[in-house]
């Protein structure tokens, strides 16, 4: 399915800063929409600035260059690096900032003007903030362009930075008796928060808010006393020395919901059955694209084949969807063969960033001629699952609560509870019966040849997925119920008209990370050990020249140090981590030739390779203490065998003796020695080399008898006999 391409000349999104040549003022866009967009003015500091612009307008600006996108530094958040109360009251302003969007999202431009705003006054007072704080919050956010960064205070981007002082208190003076609230330290907090802990775990003796504190003071604020009779038993400390009962019932309304103290209270079945909607179908309650969507996988019915060697049979491909249930528009879609695995979540929440997408597209050979069909950058408000691992893990809600996204499990084996998912995988497999019947498809009967027939690989089949997406996001639905208000404005039940419908009365809310901290939030994290090697992961050393410290770091003689790194579990290639609010990515050092054969390779694929080097090296361990064991014995049987015998002259004249002990040894290993002498053949009457000798002496003597004269003279050839006999004589020769 091809499309044309017709993109803006300049591309805009939330986030992007914007400077007004002629006004000299800079605004941060806050919503992108199809008729207009929104700006915050950035001057102001106390007061709240919206201005509503012409999309249309705005882009023709920025191509008359009167409006300037402005470069700015993308600040990447790393919690693990923020003190623990920082880090509580960031958590703090993202779920108001969560409570504020969902009222005045994605536009807020309900903010603006006089009228009262009752929502304001109530998130203000769920979280026990004062109004001011809240708008303050809110201006900051906005001003940033929706950015999370700005949430985050200076003195917390780096742990330990900030310390409370821990004398002050809030509030005026109690007017009868001493104070019973204290001053929270970090202690304080820390054993509070064990407390809550324990009254999430719902196996404890903690049943009620009111136990656990009991629990909390018992275990951390009372003494030892020893009474009169010299028993020993404990006593609370004195008022004001502990936190009171209502610093403990604000802390824990902060840090539990009121959801997940009445499945504590109850059971989750209990309290998702109570909450469940009981008429009406599953889109009765939603009010806006993206506000619940269906998350799920299936391995698709069509058997594969190598894409490197197509003789060769893989298995199965597995189909990862997510689906809005309000308008059933397709909002990402991945195929691979991971399954049940932290990749396979992150491959298909990748793509709901345009960054993903349009890789996806440009993958497969697919373009758009309308984002329409496949809107980008829409964040689920929440992620409707089953209980498959992936969904169950701790990694998955790790993602989901970076990226701001409330999880919704089902009940084990009630698929219809996420009808909108399962449904289009049927859908899915119906669509391509009809085509690949003969070409890998699985027939449910007994003749079915998949096996002998597959022939495509998993880059096919992720072009039959893409064309499905687009397919599915443009067919009218005729089974789906319109309203009259539908009918009377000619809108079809398609899911990108249903879109654009809902879109006008409440628009989607938009992920607005920029594309490095959404990456770095899927990512998985760990522990690494810098070094002077390098940056140490799982035993492999990876280096970054672009980060000056750990280049210094490498040059200094020091202990290594720990750090947070994240990785990305398809490839070993590289690993990622954050300094100075600045995310680096670190590559395998070259210099180690052994380890690079790993880059190739995913992280499970490594593991394994680890695993089966740890068997080996098991294996070695006992041969090389077979080995040592038999070296003892033979040099215990060279020392045994000699004793030393001192003399005076051993210690003299050590040069001469070692001259001569060194020509010696040269005699007996000089090479030549190794060289194989012919043996000597002796004559046919000559039966030993002995004789051979004493014949050789004889003839010599009988030589000798000759005198010079007759050597001189010369040689005549007539006669054969006497020229042999002549010449032997002569020169010495043996006959």
């Amino acid at each position: 399915m091809k499309h044309r391409n017709t993109t803006p000349s300049v591309r805009i999104r939330p986030g992007d800063f914007i400077l007004a040549m002629e006004r000299k003022k800079e605004y941060a866009i806050v919503y992108v929409g199809e008729e207009f967009s929104v700006l915050c003015e950035r001057s102001s500091k106390t007061k709240l600035v919206l201005n509503q612009i012409s999309t249309t307008s705005l882009i023709e600006n920025l191509d008359a260059k009167t409006f300037v996108l402005e470069s700015h530094d993308e600040t990447v958040i790393d919690e693990s690096s923020m003190s623990d109360i920082s880090r509580n009251n960031y958590h703090q302003k993202r779920a108001i900032i969560k409570d504020v969007s969902t009222v005045y999202g994605p536009t807020y431009l309900g903010l603006i003007g006089r009228k009262k705003k009752p929502e304001l006054d109530s998130i203000y007072k769920k979280y026990h903030i004062t109004k001011a704080t809240l708008l303050r919050t809110i201006n900051i956010y906005l001003q940033s362009g929706c950015q999370l960064s700005s949430l985050i205070e200076k003195r917390g981007l780096t742990a330990g930075n900030y310390k409370q002082s821990g004398t002050k208190f809030r509030g005026r003076k109690p007017t009868e008796g001493p104070r019973e609230a204290k001053a929270l330290t970090e202690l304080d907090i820390k054993f509070m928060q064990e407390s809550i802990e324990l009254l999430k775990n719902q196996k404890s003796h903690v049943a009620t808010k009111k136990d656990a504190y009991i629990d909390m003071l018992t275990r951390h604020y009372t003494k030892n006393v020893i009474n009169a009779d010299g028993t020993i038993s404990r006593e609370l400390l004195p008022i004001g020395e502990f936190p009171s009962i209502k610093q403990y019932y604000n802390y824990a309304s902060k840090t539990i919901s009121k959801q997940e103290f009445d499945i504590i209270k109850t059971s989750a079945r209990e309290h998702r059955n109570d909450k469940r909607a009981l008429h009406g179908t599953e889109r009765g309650e939603l009010t806006y694209p993206g506000e619940l969507c269906d998350i799920d996988a299936t391995p698709v019915d069509i058997y594969l084949v190598s894409k490197s060697d197509p003789t060769q049979l893989v298995n199965r491909g597995h189909m990862y969807f997510i689906i809005d249930v309000l308008t059933g528009m397709i909002l990402a879609g991945n195929v691979s063969f991971e399954d049940n695995s932290n990749a396979a979540v992150t491959n298909v929440l990748i793509n709901l960033k345009r960054e993903g997408r349009d890789r996806l597209l440009r993958e497969t050979g697919v373009t758009l001629d309308s984002d329409d069909y496949w809107p980008t950058d829409i964040k689920p408000g929440t992620l409707r699952c089953d209980r498959g691992s992936e969904f169950v893990s701790s990694e998955f809600r790790r993602k989901c609560k970076e990226l701001g996204i409330t999880i919704q499990l089902v009940p084990a084996a009630t698929g219809s509870m996420k009808g909108t998912v399962e449904k289009e995988f049927n859908q899915f497999n119906l669509a391509n019966s009809d085509f690949f019947e003969h070409k890998g498809l699985i027939l449910k009967r007994y003749d079915s040849d998949h096996k002998k027939t597959a022939c495509m690989d998993i880059s096919d089949m992720r072009t039959i997925m893409v064309s499905y997406i687009l397919y599915h996001n443009g067919r009218v639905i005729e089974s789906r119920m319109r309203s009259p208000e539908m009918i009377d404005n000619n809108v079809s039940s398609s899911p990108v008209e249903l879109w654009k419908f809902y879109s006008r009365l409440n628009a989607p809310h938009i992920i607005t990370m920029d594309i490095n901290q959404y990456i770095w939030a899927l990512m998985k994290p760990a522990r690494a050990s810098k070094t002077r090697q390098g940056i140490k992961f799982k035993g492999l050393f990876y280096i970054c020249n672009q980060d000056v410290n750990l280049g210094q770091f490498m040059m200094q003689y020091g202990p290594a140090v720990s750090m947070d790194i994240r990785y990305d579990e398809s490839s070993m290639e590289h690993i990622f981590y954050v300094s100075d609010g600045r995310l680096y990515t670190a590559r395998l050092n070259p210099a180690y030739t052994e380890q690079l054969g790993y880059a190739s390779m995913s992280y499970d694929m490594f593991m394994s390779y680890r695993s089966k080097e740890r068997a080996q090296l098991k294996n070695s361990r006992h041969a090389n203490l077979k080995r040592h064991i038999e070296q003892n014995e033979r040099l215990e049987a060279i020392a045994s065998g000699k004793e030393a015998s001192p003399q005076p002259e051993k210690t003299s004249r050590i040069k001469e003796n070692t001259r001569r002990e060194k020509e010696a040894d040269n005699r007996e290993h000089s090479i030549s020695s190794l060289i194989e002498k012919e043996p000597i053949k002796p004559d046919a009457d000559i039966s030993t080399i002995s004789e051979a000798k004493k014949e050789a002496s004889e003839q010599n003597s009988a030589d000798a008898a000759y005198d010079d004269e007759d050597l001189d003279r010369p040689i005549r050839e007539e006669d054969p006999d006497a020229f042999r006999e002549a010449f032997l004589k002569k020169y010495g020769y043996k006959k």
